[in-house]
Order: structure tokens, then sequence, then C-alpha cells
């Protein structure tokens, strides 16, 4: 996209995080009004221990008692509110990068090592943090040293034993924060490689229990498990104790403040409702270092989701589609392309040239892994081009405005999958109104006859339910897809895969046809007899060198 920098921005996390300084600021000024009412409890036991009790006074007890009671409700309100407001804070967050998240993740799921799903993980993993009690912790968390400066007002001593309580509970928690691992089974190594094992299994239940392999893949799946538990639960094991013994040193420092405060009562340099003003601020001092304490495994993953996603955002630009120059004609230009897969080395196709202009169809033609599909996946823009230019309708194909371009070709991939829904549904990609038009592309590619058969008819549903229909019927379908719509370009990637003697000469007189309208056309295949109606092929295509003819008008 290098070509395009003019029409593209990246947009970091931070800075989708600052968008929302409006609402942190609403947060931020209702988090101070929360806390300064915390003070309330304090200041009801000074009154209740120093004043109610020693003037025996019923009414100014009642008048402290609903005075109180109208504080907390307002302090209530307040948190409620910006525990509402820190939700929405996430939740803008996320709709604001999502699209460019989703980008990414179509580019980097072909990309060896990386999980498709991480990504739409940690959106969630980022969205759940800013509506957990946790942000709201750590925006509390500056009033620590305020609440224990507090309680220093009531007696030096106090605040010294409260700040060194403070510092020594701080430590488990960052130890913590340090441990490597998180403590979950699905977190580690060999839990992966026994998911592998597994799906192994369960791809095809068939082919499992039809060569046994049962005997093989229990064992390994078995294995991996037992080894991912025990380092889970060695990890578990440590931060369990740290969590105990933050829990135990601040049960014993509650303890402490009593003990120390009595002390001073006794010796007459502290009120005895100083007892329980201090012991209550020391609790909600302490309460936000607990809390974030006893849930730094989900502090940990919120950061390494940040970390992620911010690596995305930096690496993925949005690029502004309305100033995209438009699509003109349906001829595509190869010019000594150069093509790597994500993750080789080697170069799967190298200095490729053909030129196809409106009405005329290549064949191309060559062996497993001769690199056919490297070339398809380049000329629909999911791989890079390594050298040369690839130039559809006019325009290079890195600047070329991507839902212009999904709308501009047509594309049968070489393994088809399908979204869950019916048979329309997919048919017609979820558009809704577009009736007329799918049957005209069933009928095109013979598969309405086959669909009508089926007890569902075109609600028929697909998805992991599409092993179960014939594999001539999915490649119809999936032939009906492809043509579906207003397209200038048709690429077809093994496009005779399950076809029968009928479904041959259907596959020849759609090319036929898509070319005789001005389409062009793109056929890959290992049999000759898908391109014979081709004007022009591309034969004996390897990895390293293709030899174009020169393509004339079909027929």
């Amino acid at each position: 996209m290098s070509d395009n920098k003019s029409n593209s921005t990246n947009l970091g996390l931070w800075a989708a995080f600052g968008a929302q300084h409006s609402l942190l600021g609403f947060v931020l000024v209702f988090g101070v009004f929360v806390n300064l009412l915390v003070l309330t409890g304090p200041i009801f036991a000074l009154q209740v221990y120093d004043r109610v009790l020693s003037s025996r006074s019923e009414e100014t007890l009642v008048a402290l008692v609903i005075l109180v009671g109208f504080l907390f409700l307002v302090m209530g309100i307040l948190d409620h509110t910006r525990k509402r407001i820190a939700a929405r804070i996430g939740e803008r967050i996320v709709s604001r990068i999502e699209e460019q998240i989703f980008d990414s993740a179509l580019v980097r799921k072909s990309l060896p090592g990386q999980s498709r799903t991480q990504a739409f993980s940690d959106l969630e993993t980022l969205r759940q943090f800013f509506a957990s009690p946790v942000f709201i912790a750590l925006l509390d968390l500056p009033w620590l040293p305020i609440f224990i400066f507090g309680i220093s007002l009531f007696h030096p001593a106090l605040g010294w034993l409260s700040a060194i309580g403070a510092l020594i509970l701080f430590l488990p928690g960052v130890w913590n924060l340090l441990l490597r691992g998180s403590g979950l089974p699905r977190d580690t190594e060999e839990y992966q490689k026994a998911q592998e094992w597994a799906q192994i299994a369960l791809t095809d239940p068939d082919v499992t229990h039809g060569i046994h392999l049962k005997s093989t893949v229990f064992p390994k799946w078995q294995t991996y498990r037992d080894i991912a538990r025990t380092e889970a639960l060695k990890m578990q094991d440590s931060r369990t104790k740290l969590v105990s013994i933050s829990q135990t040193l601040r049960m014993f420092l509650q303890s402490a403040i009593i003990a120390m405060a009595a002390y001073l009562v006794i010796q007459g340099q502290l009120t005895a409702g100083a007892i329980i003003a201090a012991t209550v601020l020391l609790s909600r001092a302490l309460g936000p270092l607990d809390l974030i304490g006893q849930n730094t495994l989900a502090l940990k993953s919120q950061f390494g989701a940040w970390r992620r996603l911010s690596t995305i955002l930096t690496e993925t630009p949005v690029f502004d589609r309305s100033t995209y120059p438009p699509l003109s004609g349906a001829n595509i230009l190869i010019d000594q392309v150069t093509i790597f897969p994500p993750g080789a080395r080697r170069a799967g196709i190298r200095m490729v040239n053909f030129n196809l202009r409106p009405g005329q169809a290549v064949g191309v033609i060559g062996p497993t892994a001769a690199g056919k599909s490297t070339l398809v996946k380049a000329i629909i823009g999911h791989w890079p081009v390594a050298g040369g230019q690839i130039r559809i309708g006019g325009m290079p194909i890195d600047q070329a405005n991507p839902d212009e371009l999904s709308d501009y070709i047509g594309y049968l991939p070489q393994k088809l999958t399908f979204l869950s829904g019916t048979i329309a549904q997919n048919i017609s990609r979820f558009q809704t109104g577009a009736n007329a038009a799918m049957l005209t592309a069933t009928r095109n590619t013979g598969a309405h006859e086959m669909i009508i058969s089926l007890a569902a008819g075109y609600e028929t549903k697909l998805g992991p339910e599409a092993s179960l229909l014939p594999g001539g019927l999915i490649q119809r379908i999936g032939l009906t897809r492809a043509i579906f719509g207003n397209h200038k370009l048709l690429i077809f990637d093994e496009p005779s895969n399950n076809l029968d003697t009928d479904g041959m000469q259907m596959l020849q007189e759609l090319i036929f046809s898509a070319t005789a309208t001005g389409k062009s056309v793109v056929v890959c295949s290992q049999r000759p007899a898908a391109i014979t109606n081709c004007a022009g092929s591309v034969a004996n295509f390897c990895q390293m060198i293709a030899k174009c003819s020169t393509f004339g008008s079909p027929g």
C-alpha cells in the first residue's frame, strides 16, 4: 500500500482512547465526588462516638442517620453512573477500531503461526476491561496516599503504619504481574498441541473411524493435555499463594491499626471514634489495591491485548475510500510479477507476464504446487506482489478501492467454504431482494434443478453442514456464488473439482458466455479439459518461470 500513503492514516489505540476524553473526564469527575463522599463513613463514626454517645442525644443521631443516608445514596448513584460511562468508553473504542482489526485479521490469518481469532479475542478483552471493576480501581488508586494522609491527621503513627502496610501489600501484586503464564491450561503451548491433535480426529470423524486413528490421536492428545494441566496447576499454585499472602497481610494490617489506635486512646492521644474512622479510611484506601491484586491475571491479559492490538493498528493503515480513483474496463495486466507466499523464502512464481482484455479468457494449467493459486491470490489482492505490477481496470492492485475490487471480481477459490446460512443467502452474499439474479445464476451453472430437489430447497443450511451435500452440488454452488453479480472479471481456481461430464460442459459454456458479454476470465486448473474454451493458455506453469501465449478473441 505504499503508493497510496496519501489516502491512509494509522489509527493508534492511544488515539482511539484519547478520542473518548470527554467521557473519561466525566468518569474522573464523578470519581472525585465518590471518593470524597467515602469520608461520610469516618466522619459519621467520629460524630457518633464523640458527640452522640457523650450527649445521649437521640435527635442528633436521627439527623446524622438521615444525612448519611442521603450522602450514601448520592455516592451510590454517582458510582453507578461512572461505571456505566466507563463501560461505554470500552464500547466506543472497540467500535472505532474493530473494522481496522477485522481488515488486518483477513490478511494475518494466512500468515504462519498467527491465531485467526486472537485479534477478536483481544477486542473483547479490551471491551470487558473498561466495564470491569479493575478499571475503576486503577482510577481510584491515586486516592490511596490521600486517604493515608487523612489517617495521619488522627495521629502520625497511624499514617506511617498505613503507608508501610500499603507498600508491603503492593509487593505481592507486582510479583503476581511479573509471573509468566496465566495459570490457565488453554494458554500453554502443550494445550495448543493437544487441540491440534483433537482437531485431526474431529475434522472428519468418518476418516478417523475408517482408518482407526483414535488409537494414535487419543494418546497424543492425552499426553499434551496432561502436561498442560500440570504446568497450569503449578502456575495457579504460585498465583494463589501470592493472593493469600496479600489477603492475610491486609487483615493483619487492619487489626494492627485498631490495636495502635486503641493504644493511643489509652494514652489519651486519640478519641474512641477515631478507631472506627481510621479503620474505615484504611479499608477504603486499600480497597482498590486489594481488588487489583486479586485480578492481576485479568490485568495482565489486558496489557497483552492492548500491546497486540496496538501493533496491529500501527501496521494496518486506515484508507480513505472516498479518494480512490474508479476502476474502468475489464482488462488485467500482469507485468513481470514475482510473488512470495506469506512466510515463504522461495518465490511461488517469478517474472510472470500476460495481458487480458475484455472478452478474453486465459487458462493457467500446471501440476500441484506450481503456483497457480499463488497468482490468483495476488490478483484478488490477498497476497502482496514482491516484484512487478498487477493492474486491474487500469489501476494498480495495491491502489484499488477494496470495496470496489470485491464487486469487480467474481472469485471461485480452490477450497470452498460457506458462511452459516442457507444456500440462497450464501449465493447472494446475504443480500436482500436479489432472488431474480440468484435464480439466473443458478440456472447458468445447472445448480437450480439440483437445489430444488433437496428437501429444503434453497433454504438448505450450509456452513458446517455443507459436507452433507454432494461434492458436485457444492462445486456448482461455489461457481454460482462467483458469477452472481455484475462482475467484470471472473477468476476460477480449479473449477472442475467434483464436476462430472455434464458439469465440465456447463463450465465450458459458462466461460464462453462470460467472454461473449465482455467479461474477462482467468481459469486455473490441473486438467486441460477445464481450459479448452479459453482463447489463450499459460501452459506448463511452473514455480520459477511462466511463459504466456499471445491472446486472441474467444472462438
